[in-house]
């Protein structure tokens, strides 16, 4: 068990190591995504099924179109004005397209929908299942650090009592939109203790995620276990599952004024000819309303919150992040100037990861995190080789460097003594 009041702060890298984009593939896949087209299929004038391919970027057009949604000067988006914020994505070469953004906050909407399309792509629960290969061989996924190091504090000590395992002493703060963690914790929970959905999600309460930019939408057990069951039976008639790609050919739904397109071959084979009003406002609700839940880092001012939650810890982990000085004001941690330094606890320990920095760029982080923090502070970018177990550098980092669990089971003396000496 983790006992120790402990924060994780995650950043990009902490869910690129369960296969989610950093930011200049997210930005590729963008491109990739608003240039490219997708298949649906529609009835000809015979009334046979037709399969149709239509240019994303009109399907992205339409959508908001039937959403009534205007650019910043009043005007109708346009095909061509969605290929425009592509083509400057890519020609910006900045780092993540919250950079972009910044900077070209017209493009603000259709930046947000892009990223609501490519990265709920890697929210596919199929695809961390076992697999059987062409060659009859097995393929089984990896959670990367959720499986290899976090979980197994988490339960350890527990004796499969639930109630123990909501006393781990932790908090989860994450600049990421995805909801992978939270997924991967609910799955374990429900199969390792034998519970329902229900019983599992009382974790959450006692352990919480909090997304500082927002995230892709509420999971199952949010809505149904926490009391937002109008909105689960939205998402559930539009999509069938929470945990599942939105796919750009849904889009398909909201052509025509008759509803002649579908997204599937099987809309047609049920005898749906028409797509109601009512239902194109209902998709085009759950999409607008998930796309303007995220937020970039300049629509986000400081969090007391976040403050709150920091300033009660005994440790800190900054597990892939890159320290942007704008996350870190949103945790309320700058203020500015001289009250800057010492907002966090002193005798706090802080550690960080510093995946692919050289020496002179993890001293230049270290020496801000610092700033504020006026406690020890260790990043590091040093780490043992990874062991035949391991396929993580934040595993690796964790077990080697700054375990979770290091004091688990010891008394106060012995903790004193096994404190790492910090560089």
């Amino acid at each position: 068990m983790i006992e120790k009041r402990t924060v994780l702060i995650l950043g990009a890298g902490s869910s690129y190591e369960v296969g989610f984009p950093l930011g200049r593939q997210l930005i590729n896949e963008i491109y990739t995504l608003v240039m490219g087209s997708s298949k649906g299929y529609r009835k000809n004038i015979g009334g046979n099924i037709k399969e149709e391919t239509v240019p994303n970027a009109a399907l992205l057009n339409r959508f908001l179109e039937v959403a009534g949604e205007k650019r910043q000067d009043g005007s109708d988006y346009s095909v061509d004005f969605i290929r425009t914020f592509a083509e400057e994505l890519w020609n910006a070469k900045l780092p993540s397209i919250d950079d972009f953004l910044f900077h070209r906050e017209e493009f603000s909407l259709i930046g947000k929908i892009s990223i609501l399309f490519v990265l709920s792509n890697y929210e596919n629960a199929e695809r961390f299942k076992p697999q059987l290969q062409f060659n009859n061989q097995w393929d089984y996924p990896a959670w990367g650090w959720y499986e290899q190091h976090l979980w197994p504090c988490l339960v350890d000590g527990t004796n499969r009592d639930f109630t123990k395992l909501k006393q781990n002493k932790l908090s989860i703060i994450t600049f990421n939109y995805d909801r992978s963690l939270e997924h991967f914790l609910i799955t374990a929970i429900k199969a390792a203790y034998g519970l329902n959905e229900t019983e599992a999600a009382e974790f959450f309460s006692a352990i919480p995620v909090e997304h500082v930019y927002g995230k892709l939408g509420k999971l199952n057990w949010e809505m149904v276990c926490l009391g937002d069951l109008p909105q689960a039976r939205e998402d559930w008639m539009l999509e069938g599952h929470i945990f599942t790609p939105w796919e750009i050919r849904v889009l398909f739904r909201l052509f025509g004024a008759v509803g002649e397109y579908g997204m599937t071959r099987e809309d047609w084979d049920t005898g749906r000819t028409a797509l109601s009003e009512n239902a194109r406002q209902q998709i085009v609700k759950v999409f607008v309303s998930r796309a303007k839940d995220i937020k970039t880092y300049h629509e986000v001012s400081e969090q007391s919150k976040y403050r709150d939650i920091l300033q009660q810890a005994e440790r800190i982990y900054f597990l892939g992040c890159s320290y942007h000085e704008q996350n870190l004001k949103a945790l309320g941690l700058l203020d500015g100037g001289e009250s800057e330094r010492g907002l966090l606890c002193e005798g706090i320990e802080v550690f960080g990861t510093a995946v692919g920095l050289t020496e002179a760029e993890k001293a230049l982080k270290q020496g801000f995190v610092a700033s504020f923090s006026n406690s020890k502070v260790q990043i590091s970018n040093n780490w043992l080789e990874l062991k035949d177990n391991e396929s993580s550098k934040i595993t690796s980092f964790l077990r080697n460097v700054a375990p979770l669990n290091l004091f688990y089971g010891k008394n106060e003396d012995a903790r004193q003594e096994r404190q790492p000496r910090l560089r």
